[in-house]
């Protein structure tokens, strides 16, 4: 796909063709024009969108930066809602907006028992809502991984950045983000919202994720005693971690600068995130590069990583 228009066809066709769908974005910019990108259907296969492809879709570039999903500052950017499983990679969705309700950026709906999403490597930023969930909601009944994305500068007069409302059945990975500068009005809310489970045995995860300069209650707001966290730096937690939590940190993760969110070499982050956290950890950083170095793992969405060869010396 390389036009708004070939992608308005391919999510209309996938919702009721019977089978699994896969669909390859080629790096370029998709704006949103009247209403956002939609993909509704009943049935319980899967749909799969992947950024970064060349022309010929035969390759691809696992770097969100390439292929974006825009707003326009109009519309919400994405919504989903489906019996299956869908899973986002390697794209940036921004500049969404969604007066009067929740989710500016994206808003998935789950219907059925298996309903589950992947959002991974990816950038979501710019987006807005004058009701709550700037940056967008998840309400399915299944898997959940959130893992290896970045979430930067969305902002809401009210409540909320991003919930994530799984069934009481569900599992939540929370893996290698980056969560910062955003903005919400609600001093008692915290951004990443998870209404939570009572379950005895942990049903979310969080591991090796950096949130941090959030302007809300909490970076990361949560009710019952099903979360676990380990390895995070997280600025300001609400919620009672589950035992088996360990290992996590609230100080400044010393980015690159105000409006750089990869780690400094002075970082007191580098190379301390679990290496089989529970879950699992994105194959790639947010730039493509490999996800560990020298038998180590960054907290958050970049990789440090040799430097000298990822800034093109040889």
């Amino acid at each position: 796909m390389s036009t708004a228009a070939d992608l308005r066809a391919k999510l209309l066709l996938a919702q009721a063709n019977g089978e699994d769908d896969t669909i390859k974005l080629v790096h370029g910019t998709y704006l949103v024009d009247n209403a956002p990108f939609t993909f509704d259907s009943t049935e319980t296969f899967g749909l799969t969108i992947h950024g970064g492809f060349d022309s010929a879709c035969t390759q691809t570039v696992q770097d969100p930066r390439f292929t974006i999903l825009d707003g326009a500052h109009s519309h919400a950017v994405f919504r989903s809602q489906s019996a299956g499983s869908l899973v986002l990679r390697y794209m940036t969705m921004q500049n969404g907006t969604n007066n009067g309700s929740a989710g500016g950026g994206i808003q998935i709906y789950g219907t059925g028992a298996n309903s589950s999403v992947v959002l991974a490597v990816n950038i979501l930023r710019n987006n807005t809502s004058d009701f709550a969930a700037c940056v967008g909601f998840i309400d399915v009944e299944g898997v959940v991984h959130l893992n290896g994305n970045l979430v930067i500068d969305n902002s809401t007069p009210a409540a909320g950045g991003l919930s994530i409302d799984a069934g009481p059945n569900a599992l939540i990975y929370v893996t290698n983000n980056t969560i910062a500068n955003n903005t919400t009005g609600n001093a008692s809310a915290g951004f990443l919202y998870i209404p939570g489970s009572n379950n005895a045995v942990p049903n979310a995860y969080f591991s090796n994720n950096i949130m941090w300069n959030n302007a809300a209650g909490s970076d990361v707001q949560f009710f019952g005693t099903g979360m676990q966290f380990n390895n995070n730096d997280i600025e300001v937690v609400d919620g009672f971690q589950t035992a088996g939590s360990s290992a996590n940190l609230s100080q400044n993760p010393v980015f690159a600068s105000a409006t750089d969110f990869h780690l400094s070499p002075s970082s007191p982050l580098l190379g301390i995130g679990l290496l089989a956290p529970t879950g699992g950890i994105p194959g790639v950083d947010l730039e493509g590069h490999p996800r560990t170095y020298n038998g180590h793992v960054d907290l958050g969405a970049y990789e440090r990583g040799d430097e000298i060869f990822t800034n093109g010396y040889d």
